[in-house]
């Protein structure tokens, strides 16, 4: 028998970002526009990868990567 989970936004903010807001991240990173997308497809991979799955990541981080990259990029505004 298999177990899926079911992840929430916040879920996934937690696994891949840990506990702290996307001004936080930017600001502790030295995060810019250029370049985001991927920093944030490694840190995914990253985190799938200390969760021990060794399968794809789940489907539903795909949506959930388009949201926080928004999230970033405004906070990358805001830091500007």
């Amino acid at each position: 028998m298999t177990t899926t989970t079911t992840w929430t936004y916040d879920g996934y903010w937690h696994a891949v970002l840990g506990s702290v807001s996307p001004l936080a991240l930017v600001a502790e990173h030295c995060l810019v526009a250029d370049g985001l997308d991927g920093w944030l497809g490694k840190a995914e991979t990253e985190a799938w990868a200390q969760g021990g799955d060794p399968g794809p990541l789940p489907e539903e981080w795909a949506g959930f990567h388009a949201r926080a990259l928004a999230e970033l990029m405004r906070a990358v505004e805001v830091q500007s």
